[in-house]
């Protein structure tokens, strides 16, 4: 039987520019000009993607990179990596928030519903918009600025295969990976969130048993 086949629709990553970096326009209540967020944004070796990253918020940049870390953490399984990241997400929310936030995390729905409300959220400022560029129109992402353009592109690199900005799981450090599967900074970190991780199924084994050891000598004869 023969498939459908569908042309692979690429959608360009936008943010406003000025008109000497513009490579495009597109139109929101007025007229926009804009260029699109590439590779080049996220090299950190070059001077112009450190200034990139220099005008985010520090509490920007600890948002994207802990958002990452949580969707990562539970494509894997990693329940320990999910807990510290979240907590990392609500750091500055409060005492009371996080309380909240830590006799909430054995709830796995929790922790999924927490991503999403987040995500929402945070994508509200983001737009699908049409774009003119070389003489040609293409569906593109408008974001407000350069932080949204970061967050919607490691968010997409996270969620899909592609090498991009990371947080280690184990030491907190930003770093660029060198492939789509490198999880830590170093080899070090990697093999002591093993340990860790571990050590967390080892205590969580041992929380089931006394469980079942209580409940057999509670069961009544």
């Amino acid at each position: 039987m023969q498939r459908d086949m569908y042309d692979t629709v690429t959608v360009s990553i936008l943010m406003p520019a000025s008109k000497e970096w513009a490579e495009g326009e597109t139109f929101y209540d007025e007229r926009i000009l804009v260029r699109a967020f590439t590779e080049d944004d996220l090299d950190q070796k070059s001077e112009s993607a450190k200034a990139a990253w220099r005008e985010i918020p520090e509490y920007t940049k600890s948002e994207i990179l802990n958002i990452v870390a949580v969707i990562r953490a539970l494509e894997s399984n990693d329940e320990a990596a999910a807990e510290k990241a979240l907590l990392a997400l609500k750091s500055g929310a409060g005492s009371l928030v996080l309380g909240i936030v830590r006799a909430s995390l054995n709830n796995p729905e929790y922790k999924q519903d927490t991503l999403v409300k987040h995500l929402c959220s945070r994508l509200e400022e983001v737009r699908l918009v049409l774009w003119k560029t070389q003489g040609r129109l293409a569906p593109g992402l408008l974001c407000s600025d350069i932080g949204a353009a970061f967050f919607v592109h490691v968010l997409m690199s996270a969620v899909g295969g592609k090498a991009s900005l990371r947080i280690c799981p184990k030491c907190g450090k930003t770093f660029m990976q060198k492939r789509a599967d490198q999880e830590y900074c170093s080899l070090r970190c990697r093999e002591a969130h093993r340990v860790d991780r571990w050590r967390a199924r080892q205590k969580s084994d041992a929380v089931q048993k006394r469980v079942k050891r209580s409940s057999s000598i509670r069961r009544p004869k």
